[in-house]
């Protein structure tokens, strides 16, 4: 289909990001993905001659327009969707996503569609969508980072300790008052974290009560507790995981439940879906 008068709303978004909300703002990410965008899912070769598949998701944008699209990334950035450093081919500049990172943006942007749209993007088949709907299907890789979570944008290991569950993440001098910023531009000022030097770094510490208040981040570490329990052989160790399971969860029932990977589903079907 072809239109022949159309007013562009591109240029009123991107000169008002602040009024998006976070559904808005994926809603318009995905016409940028569809349009001048790509998905796509690329064989990648280790050095051990291992193949393995790499979700890609690229914005793509004139040079001209990209100052105008940074505060839109940041936010994205806040949020929890991180891009990878934009590069430039000639006079357009791309704004890649990848992995995690890209399978996440993926299913948060086709959750927010309505079912009509979703049905009419299924009808059409074309193969921006198929990869999209590709790439939101596939299981997180989880090699390096695996027993992290994405607070704010930034990756926090989850640490089991004998009376408590912390968050912890390392960062150079530097970034430890951005990381910190950046926590507090997403939960608020009353967002509660420490610090203290590590060897090499400075480790940022989120303690277990922000992790019980915000549901985004709990749910997320519940996830990695169970994949934690799965793995632990120790049985101390397993009692330790299972303790800190029946805490943040409701239920006895619930505490060692494997919650599927997809954060777009809401808490109460991921545990119907479980049973």
């Amino acid at each position: 289909m072809r239109s022949n008068r159309y007013k562009s709303i591109k240029g009123k978004i991107l000169s008002d990001v602040t009024r998006l909300s976070e559904e808005g703002l994926l809603a318009f990410m995905l016409t940028a993905v569809l349009g001048d965008g790509s998905a796509d899912v690329k064989k990648q070769l280790k050095n051990n001659g291992r193949v393995y598949s790499m979700a890609v998701i690229k914005i793509t944008m004139s040079g001209e327009e990209f100052e105008r699209w940074e505060s839109l990334f940041e936010k994205l950035k806040k949020i929890g969707f991180r891009s990878s450093k934009p590069y430039t081919e000639g006079n357009v500049v791309e704004v890649p996503f990848y992995g995690g990172n890209a399978i996440n943006l993926a299913r948060a942007m086709i959750s927010v569609l309505p079912p009509i749209l979703h049905d009419v993007l299924d009808a059409l088949a074309f193969d921006k969508w198929v990869n999209l709907r590709r790439i939101a299907e596939m299981e997180m890789k989880y090699r390096r980072g695996e027993m992290q979570v994405n607070v704010a944008g930034y990756g926090f290991t989850v640490q089991v300790k004998v009376g408590t569950i912390v968050l912890e993440h390392r960062a150079r001098d530097d970034d430890v008052d951005e990381v910190i910023n950046a926590l507090r531009a997403r939960y608020g000022n009353e967002f509660t974290v420490s610090t203290h030097k590590g060897s090499r770094y400075r480790v940022v510490v989120i303690p277990a009560r922000m992790i019980e208040r915000y549901e985004d981040i709990k749910e997320q570490v519940i996830r990695i507790l169970c994949r934690k329990l799965k793995k632990a052989k120790d049985e101390e160790k397993r009692r330790m995981i299972t303790k800190h399971l029946k805490r943040l969860t409701p239920t006895k029932e619930t505490a060692t439940a494997d919650y599927p990977e997809d954060p777009t589903q809401d808490r109460a079907q991921a545990i119907k879906q479980t049973y």
